[in-house]
């Protein structure tokens, strides 16, 4: 449907600009892209429906309100920011599809979310491996190492110290430690 000032521009509310934003995904991208873009802006048009925002009016004040909204829900801030780009993208594609006039959204700028806190073992859990680590080679605590002549027992057992160690200092991957050189 053409404007009534004849531009080429389409009128299109949230839902026609989703649905044809959906048939560019579909014919480019891998179907769980499709489906993740899908369920993002299907809980945005819910809001901006509700809220009564116009499709060729959404902004950056816009973008910024529904972000707020989101995150008094208890939105994670990983998921604002895939709620954000989704949003960007679909302004973006929008405005060079003639559906839009511009993005109001071209340079706005999305945050980075923050690293979640990396899990580290307590005190005890390390002091553990490290004994465990130490016993493994200790023909008491482990009879079948026995067989093993000792001058290899303590080779191994200094080895993997020193390799157990490294992971719990470094935080390395064992494939990324063991290349090291």
């Amino acid at each position: 449907m053409h404007t009534a000032s004849g531009s080429n521009s389409l009128t299109l509310g949230w839902e026609e600009a989703i649905v044809e934003f959906s048939y560019h995904l579909q014919a480019t991208r891998a179907p769980q892209t499709l489906r993740f873009y899908k369920n993002q802006l299907r809980q945005f048009v819910k809001w901006a429906n509700e809220n009564q925002i116009p499709f060729q009016g959404f902004g950056k004040r816009h973008l910024d309100r529904y972000l707020a909204f989101r995150q008094g829900n208890g939105i994670s801030p990983t998921t604002l920011r895939h709620d954000a780009i989704c949003l960007k993208a679909l302004c973006k594609w929008c405005a060079r599809n003639d559906l839009l006039e511009r993005s109001l959204l071209a340079d706005y700028q999305i945050r980075k979310a923050p690293a979640p806190a990396r899990y580290m073992p307590p005190e005890d859990d390390v002091r553990g491996i490290l004994e465990a680590t130490r016993n493994y080679f200790d023909p008491p605590q482990n009879p079948d190492i026995r067989y093993l002549p000792p001058a290899k027992r303590i080779f191994h057992r200094e080895r993997n110290r020193a390799i157990t160690l490294g992971l719990l200092d470094t935080a390395c991957r064992i494939g990324e430690f063991l290349s090291l050189k």
